[in-house]
């Protein structure tokens, strides 16, 4: 089940216990709209603050009424849950189609790690919404996406090494996403940015903690030489 599979389970109108949910639009013109709110809420997040923005912000800065906001986006904060979703997603398409030769599973690490990391430096949205935990719906709907993540991440390394049979792997790497995340969030809160010294510290971690659970060499698959 990939990000997107994941964030349609969600019913359309009412979240867990009954709570307004998002709404997701099926038709062409209603996805358009639903996108450009995201689209026009990464914006206001190059200069404001998760806790500065209103529906009534983002009505303005597109020009519509605040209940366009609302048909989609019963909260605020659900504009945020979906943008999480959108990040999770493209976080989940690096690792998929990441299109490399390595020799152990800690390179592998580090390359993908790179590349993720890359795109928390491209975007101040992404830090202040993944990083930044904006609300308790966002860290939980980040939580069932990094579990999507981290199922990506062995699906990758069984492609290129003979794993071991460990029927709790996935649960291993998704507590090695969420110690790297809180690495990163501290930063974040400390320099405003990801350090390189955070971004090292935090393969440190990841690597530590997975070799809890990894031995330390992997037999390379004749097919990912």
């Amino acid at each position: 089940m990939s990000v997107k599979e994941v964030n349609a389970v969600v019913t359309p109108d009412k979240g867990d216990g009954g709570a307004p949910a998002i709404r997701r639009p099926t038709q062409g013109r209603g996805r358009l709209k639903f996108d450009a709110i995201l689209d026009t809420t990464e914006k206001l997040l190059e200069t404001m603050e998760p806790g500065e923005i209103s529906p009534y912000h983002i009505a303005a800065a597109m020009q519509t009424s605040p209940p366009t906001i609302y048909h989609f986006f019963p909260s605020v904060s659900l504009v945020f849950v979906a943008l999480a979703e959108r990040y999770l997603a493209r976080f989940e398409e690096v690792i998929k189609t990441l299109d490399v030769v390595v020799g152990s599973w800690q390179e592998f690490d580090a390359v993908m790690s790179r590349r993720l990391i890359a795109i928390y430096h491209e975007s101040s949205s992404v830090r202040k919404v993944i990083l930044g935990s904006c609300s308790a719906e966002i860290r939980h709907r980040d939580l069932e996406c990094d579990k999507v993540v981290a199922n990506a991440i062995v699906d990758a390394l069984s492609k290129r090494f003979v794993m071991p049979a460990i029927p709790s792997l996935p649960e291993r790497f998704l507590e090695a996403i969420v110690i790297s995340d809180a690495l990163f969030a501290l930063s974040l809160h400390q320099h405003n940015f990801i350090t390189p010294e955070a971004e090292e510290n935090a393969r440190r971690a990841r690597v530590s903690y997975l070799r809890n659970v990894l031995p330390e060499y992997l037999i390379v698959r004749d097919d990912a030489r």
